[in-house]
């Protein structure tokens, strides 16, 4: 992915690694009942939540410009500024970072 675009890489990369990394069941987490356990069960949420594409492009944009106009239109007109530029931010979205979040979050509610 960095020869494509480095920057899509490394913000991918700064997004997937510590998320897929500590994956861990959160029933496992709750049964050990330690503040370790604990924290590291906040932290698996605050990741998976920053982790899904519409939540951390909501984030960034309301950190950017503040919490008044961002709606779910402005998420697709930067899709389709991926589209219409043939981005490979749109092919990495799709084809890595969708389904690395989505095996985390199974491996999150595992039922163990």
């Amino acid at each position: 992915m960095s020869v494509i675009n480095f920057a899509t890489a490394e913000i991918g990369a700064l997004l997937m690694v510590p998320m897929c990394l500590m994956a861990y069941p959160l029933k496992l987490e709750v049964r050990a009942g330690s503040l370790k356990a604990l924290t590291r069960a906040t932290c698996n949420l605050v990741l998976a939540f920053i982790g899904f594409p519409l939540a951390a492009f909501f984030l960034l944009k309301n950190t950017l410009e503040g919490f008044g106009g961002v709606n779910v239109g402005d998420f697709w007109n930067w899709v389709e500024s991926l589209w219409a530029w043939n981005s490979a931010t749109y092919l990495y979205i799709g084809m890595v970072h969708l389904p690395c979040w989505v095996l985390c979050i199974h491996i999150l509610f595992h039922p163990c």
